[in-house]
């Protein structure tokens, strides 16, 4: 919400602006002034903590809460190049970060948190995390040089493909990315979460340690080649699992077109799963 006495006074100026076009663009202004205080300060005094711009807000006990006075759109200038620690940015008008942004260091777990941010739509080139935040958010892009361990994209609800990165990526979570659709072939990652999601086919050669679909109502097939040590695909459309397929651990199939055609055609679960091991050779284990 937009504040009166921020619209007219800042510096014992008076602004009447006569349009909301223009009454937002000076918010802004105000806003982006503010924020590069806070940096300025933090850069000059090398704070060894968390930089944190998360608008004030009250809790329900009326508690306040977080730094900045102001709630309007911001860049974080480029004059940041790093932190000690995590970076917050929740529930703000963020629009963009600095390219080549490390948080954290080496033997220090950091996050960037950028969860209910809905004005930034892509993560910087370069970013050095241990963890990405991007809940709510309104991320559509993901630069494949990213450096992080995780990447949180729950319920993000703009972004429709990853890229296939450079660097390894232990977890990333899609879970409930409604219009999230694709994965490049080849892909490679540690646990991928992409329940109720878009998702149609899982591409050829991909190589994941543990895939979860849940409730994936448009996925039908996986490509060849695949190495998914842990597939879990339940309550999903998929019909089709290429034979070739390579499951160190477990393959879970429960409440899916592929597993309701092997039991009309065998009958009984018994049946259907001497002939899942026939014909699948380099699955562990099966659940039905």
């Amino acid at each position: 919400m937009i504040k009166l006495k921020d619209l007219l006074l800042e510096n014992d100026d008076i602004f009447i602006p006569r349009r909301i076009e223009d009454r937002q663009t000076k918010y802004n202004n105000i806003t982006q002034k503010e924020v590069n205080t806070i940096i300025d300060d933090f850069i000059d005094k090398r704070y060894n903590m968390s930089l944190n711009l998360i608008p004030k807000e009250m809790d329900d006990n009326g508690y306040e809460y977080g730094t900045m006075q102001h709630d309007g759109e911001f860049v974080i200038p480029d004059k940041l190049k790093s932190t000690p620690s995590n970076l917050v940015l929740d529930n703000s008008r963020v629009t963009k970060l600095p390219d080549n942004l490390t948080i954290g260091t080496n033997d220090v777990f950091a996050t960037l948190s950028v969860t209910g941010c809905p004005k930034l739509h892509q993560l910087p080139r370069g970013l050095k995390v241990t963890v990405i935040d991007c809940q709510a958010s309104g991320i559509r892009v993901i630069p494949n040089d990213i450096k992080c361990d995780r990447i949180n994209l729950d319920s993000a609800a703009y972004i429709t493909e990853l890229p296939l990165f450079k660097n390894y990526i232990e977890t990333i979570n899609l879970t409930s990315a409604v219009k999230f659709k694709t994965l490049p072939a080849k892909f490679t990652c540690g646990t991928l979460f992409i329940t109720n999601t878009l998702v149609e086919h899982i591409p050829n050669n991909v190589i994941i340690k543990h895939l979860r679909a849940y409730r994936c109502k448009h996925l039908i097939s996986i490509g060849n080649n695949c190495e998914i040590d842990y597939l879990s695909i339940t309550n999903s459309t998929i019909e089709t699992i290429p034979t070739d397929i390579k499951c160190k651990t477990y393959m879970d199939i429960k409440h899916t077109p592929f597993l309701y055609n092997f039991l009309k055609k065998y009958k009984s679960p018994e049946k259907v799963m001497e002939e899942l091991k026939q014909l699948y050779p380099y699955v562990n284990e099966f659940g039905i």
